[in-house]
């Protein structure tokens, strides 16, 4: 499974409590990328409508420079979200 996902909440996180606005760019930018493996081949159609009101609240938030409330939307939101979806992939897998 892939970990980009975490990874790039862990990033975001550490960007915004340094406050380093270039890292808190390049953080945000790698966590929509790895979304995109997510969305296509972790998250259900069913938790799509979820997702996208969660980013579209993640885009307003880093849109009016609240850095702080896009990284705990990340954090407390699109983390356990993301961490449901993928232990039910884990559950999926079947072994030959």
């Amino acid at each position: 499974m892939d970990d980009k996902l975490f990874a790039a909440i862990d990033q975001l996180q550490e960007e915004v409590f340094a406050y380093r606005p270039a890292g808190i760019n390049a953080a945000f930018l790698a966590l929509v990328d790895a979304l995109e493996y997510w969305v296509n081949n972790v998250f259900r159609a069913e938790e799509r409508p979820a997702l996208n009101r969660l980013l579209e609240l993640m885009l307003t938030a880093f849109d009016n420079k609240d850095y702080l409330l896009a990284a705990d939307l990340a954090e407390y939101e699109l983390r356990p979200m993301a961490a449901a979806a993928r232990k039910r992939s884990a559950d999926n897998v079947t072994v030959c």
